[in-house]
């Protein structure tokens, strides 16, 4: 996996931001969508094939909002927001963690990747607005 990471930060900086950052979600929700429907035995070709494409997703999404941060950010507030996106990412995976784990129990397996999916569907959403606003164009 860590052989793509070059094609995808070239491929980042090849399409527009208000394409790849709501395309981004979008990949992920789809993935995450077929964790819940489309999984039935965990060990299964497919599953294993479902988690590396979401790692590859996750990658995705970060890569294009790193570089949506070093398009727009001036130079001289580039760093402090970077650690702030930092802070508020290790936030929201402990958030995550915590309200998925209660769900795990309470629920099912497979809740964790509800979650996650509606998450990104709601992040797509706001995403393709912005694009289409013109907020995203850099």
């Amino acid at each position: 996996m860590v052989v793509i990471l070059p094609a995808l930060g070239w491929l980042s900086d090849k399409l527009k931001p208000n394409v790849m950052v709501p395309l981004s979600f979008l990949l992920r929700c789809v993935v995450c969508v077929c964790f819940v429907y489309g999984i039935e035995a965990p060990d299964s070709n497919w599953a294993i094939y479902l988690a590396v494409l979401l790692i590859v997703c996750s990658v995705v999404e970060s890569v294009c909002i790193a570089s949506l941060y070093q398009r727009t950010m001036p130079s001289d507030l580039r760093g402090a927001m970077l650690g702030t996106l930092a802070f508020f990412g290790q936030l929201g995976q402990i958030c995550f963690t915590t309200t998925c784990s209660s769900l795990l129990g309470k629920y099912s397996t497979k809740s964790p990747f509800a979650v996650v999916a509606i998450a990104d569907f709601t992040l797509f959403f706001i995403g393709a607005v912005l694009g289409l606003m013109g907020y995203l164009k850099h």
